[in-house]
């Protein structure tokens, strides 16, 4: 089957030198870099920073920000924010601080340390905890030094829209996720509300790499239109909005694009779920229109799986420890009694006889192994089995199978 690129944000960085001096102090040394998110086919631009000024090492020696000043961001680095309580003490101090930044927009914010790889990694557990800082694309850190010895670093977030467009934005983004939500089933069984936002999601938008604004949520809620970080920090926003845990995965599939998924806490238990590879559209690629008849509108597949089942298709970047995800009881194919341990013929027959009833377009089964998968498929499809179970006045059966996730999809 046909799968579209799918397109996540990455960082490279660029740097450049500025020279400061005053006649009566030390030579005060500044670097500056970017780390500017990209899409994959982007290239890497550097250029020189040539202008000089006169500056003193007094400026260059600019306390941190007092504590009280991170408060509102301390506030929000609560149980939802996954990745902040992955990270060490110190971490989480740079996390907290890079977070009340970008919630401020503050054009420069002295950090409490001088490392860039901390820098860069407490930025992007920022972004994988907040998809609502949906106005950033990158950032730039400023390090002063003298003597050759760095004494502060600036951080600056590098905003896309004006603060009027930000505000702008969140009232329509807030409108709309206060539509879907009004339609969330009101039970305490997390499974259907998951499940609920999960289609909600591929039913609202459609996969297009062209798409504006398609590394953030905007693209979902405001355009119906995405690639694979829109759909997964939407989905973790829907999510967080309902009170349900949930965090970005970066990572890539395994014929090397990149690539964004999320994991969430659904009754308890931790599981996967990509929604990008649950939409037919971005499944069928640019061949939407000649196969969309023999599609599921929504595929499950990837719907509260474990790490054994992502991991036979996807690559994680291992910013933060990730748990291991191995319960199944909340798996779509087990909650909707569609799992098989074995080949049950009076089972399947019955799963039929209620698909037809119901005059669903399609049945989907999923074997618990790749022996029982192979069972599945002899009796099933070699030994033309399905033919018992659905009215096939031409003779043909359509279906498709998935032989990583060792599922079978029968139209009817």
């Amino acid at each position: 089957m046909k799968k579209a690129i799918a397109l996540f944000g990455m960082f490279i960085f660029t740097a450049g030198i500025v020279f400061l001096k005053n006649a009566d102090a030390d030579t005060v040394l500044i670097k500056q870099y970017s780390s500017d998110s990209f899409m994959e086919q982007a290239t890497s631009n550097e250029e020189e920073i040539k202008t000089t000024e006169q500056n003193t090492v007094a400026e260059a020696e600019t306390e941190p920000a007092e504590e009280e000043e991170t408060t509102a961001a301390l506030e929000m680095a609560d149980d939802s924010n996954f990745a902040f309580f992955r990270l060490s003490t110190e971490e989480q101090k740079i996390y907290i601080e890079i977070l009340n930044s970008l919630l401020n927009f503050e054009q420069k914010t002295v950090l409490s340390t001088i490392n860039p790889k901390l820098i860069d990694k407490a930025f992007q557990c920022v972004m994988l905890d907040h998809p609502e800082i949906f106005y950033i694309d990158g950032y730039k850190y400023t390090e002063y030094a003298i003597k050759e010895k760095v004494e502060k670093v600036e951080f600056t977030g590098n905003y896309i829209y004006s603060v009027d467009e930000i505000q702008s934005r969140r009232e329509q983004i807030d409108l709309a996720v206060s539509q879907i939500l009004a339609g969330m089933p009101d039970t305490d069984d997390e499974y259907q509300k998951v499940k609920y936002i999960y289609d909600s999601i591929i039913y609202q938008t459609e996969y297009d790499i062209s798409a504006e604004d398609n590394q953030n949520i905007c693209s979902v809620f405001l355009k119906g239109r995405s690639v694979c970080q829109g759909y997964a920090k939407a989905m973790q926003y829907l999510l967080n909005n309902a009170g349900i845990e949930a965090v970005l995965v970066l990572g890539k599939v395994h014929q090397g694009d990149g690539h964004a998924w999320n994991l969430v806490s659904v009754n308890d238990n931790w599981y996967y779920i990509d929604a990008t590879w649950g939409d037919a559209y971005y499944l069928l690629g640019d061949d939407v229109q000649t196969q969309m008849t023999r599609t599921a509108a929504i595929n499950y597949d990837y719907f509260c799986v474990t790490t054994e089942q992502i991991e036979q298709t996807h690559v994680m970047d291992m910013v933060i420890p990730m748990p291991e995800c191995s319960a199944i009881s909340d798996n779509y194919y087990v909650r909707e009694g569609l799992y098989f341990t074995s080949y049950e013929e009076d089972r399947i027959a019955e799963l039929f006889k209620t698909a037809r009833e119901e005059n669903r377009e399609t049945i989907t089964v999923k074997c618990s192994d790749g022996a029982i998968y192979e069972n599945m498929v002899t009796e099933l499809i070699k030994n033309q089995t399905v033919f018992q179970y659905v009215d096939a006045p031409d003779g043909t059966i359509a279906y498709t199978d998935n032989e990583q996730q060792n599922s079978i999809t029968f139209w009817l």
